[in-house]
């Protein structure tokens, strides 16, 4: 833990991995912020909420997330890729979905790279780490830990306060502290009300007027505060002092308020002890939660059955897997190609007749 401590403290939270890109099943572990929730006269959702590191490895604090959603007539199914592991992963291109839909795309074919488009229904998100400091639409949901998915305007948002461009002349700041880091205030937009295209109220929500404001420490789950006063008031003259550190107009001034940064930071620190015991007690692994996971028996069985079904050239949704088996045998290649979720070998690829480049990697 003290290892961890004096990493944050003093961290550039520019180390964060920022990388680069619906969930459809309900998971209550996800914190949904959909305008269609929303009591206020608006229409708009509003909450606010922190986005914290994850307390086992801080570094990975932005999970990115790949799934393919499988119609079939055997009901549909929601899987996470190993494509979400692209970067820190070696082998997670070895995804058999990907590799199959990569076998229909470089087939060479106009018309199996029209399956591979209308069949491989992929998406990928970012998820982090937060808890809910304010939500009148949800109120039992303040003081929780739970996973967000990261809107790219928030998202963008959250890599300038930790990561600024050069250009911008900005210091980092630590945005996911427990202690220092900022508030972010939700405002979700619907989508306009289109009456001959109902569905652009759900499939237009924006998140552009959500922005990170004051420093907010984190709280207790029951909602009420992790801190009392006086250690409020020492974190507030610590902020202080960061921000006067690099901001303050005169060289005097960010001098003296950086002597006043280094006399405080020991105390600080047993306030930080208390934050990171807190959060690790109550909170979770993002990467554990929303990160690619090795499939279940019944998952890796249904997914070979669904590409046995690609494979032999027709469409899963429109035919079951029982009834496909006994009125279309699939060829013993074709079989012997989808028997785990490993087994099919990388191709070649020259053999789809591209170049390495072409890759969407």
């Amino acid at each position: 833990m003290a290892d961890f401590i004096d990493e944050v403290m003093g961290w550039d939270p520019s180390a964060v991995v920022f990388n680069e890109p619906e969930n459809r099943p309900y998971d209550s572990n996800v914190y949904k912020t959909n305008p269609k929730d929303s009591k206020s006269e608006s229409g708009n959702y509003l909450s606010k909420v922190r986005v914290i590191y994850n307390p086992f490895n801080p570094k990975d604090s932005i999970v990115h997330q790949a799934t393919y959603f499988l119609k079939s007539a055997d009901g549909g199914l929601l899987v996470r890729s190993r494509l979400g592991n692209i970067g820190i992963d070696p082998d997670a291109k070895n995804d058999i979905l990907f590799k199959t839909w990569k076998k229909l795309w470089f087939s060479g074919v106009e018309s199996e790279k029209e399956r591979a488009k209308a069949l491989f229904d992929k998406t990928e998100s970012d998820y982090v780490l937060v808890q809910i400091l304010e939500d009148e639409n949800k109120p039992d949901l303040v003081g929780k830990f739970m996973a967000m998915k990261l809107p790219k305007a928030i998202k963008a948002k959250l890599e300038a306060k930790m990561k600024p461009s050069k250009e911008s002349k900005k210091s980092p700041y630590p945005a996911m502290d427990y202690v220092i880091g900022l508030e972010l205030n939700m405002e979700v937009v619907p989508g306009p009300d289109d009456p001959a295209h109902p569905e652009r109220k759900q499939r237009e929500i924006s998140y552009d007027l959500c922005e990170f404001g004051d420093y907010a420490p984190i709280i207790q789950t029951d909602g009420t505060p992790l801190f009392d006063e006086e250690q409020l008031e020492l974190i507030d003259s610590y902020v202080t002092a960061i921000k006067d550190s690099t901001g303050a107009k005169t060289e005097a001034k960010r001098k003296a308020a950086a002597n006043q940064l280094e006399a405080l930071r020991p105390q600080l620190r047993p306030l930080y002890e208390i934050a990171f015991n807190y959060v690790k007690e109550n909170a979770f692994d993002i990467r554990e939660d929303q990160g690619w996971k090795e499939w279940d028996e019944q998952t890796t069985k249904r997914v070979n059955q669904w590409i046995e079904i690609v494979l032999a050239g027709k469409n899963p949704e429109n035919i079951t897997y029982e009834d496909f088996k006994q009125g279309n045998p699939i060829v013993e290649a074709g079989a012997a190609a989808i028997a785990t979720p490993t087994i099919i070998e990388e191709d070649p690829v020259e053999d789809f007749g591209t170049k390495a480049d072409d890759l969407p990697f």
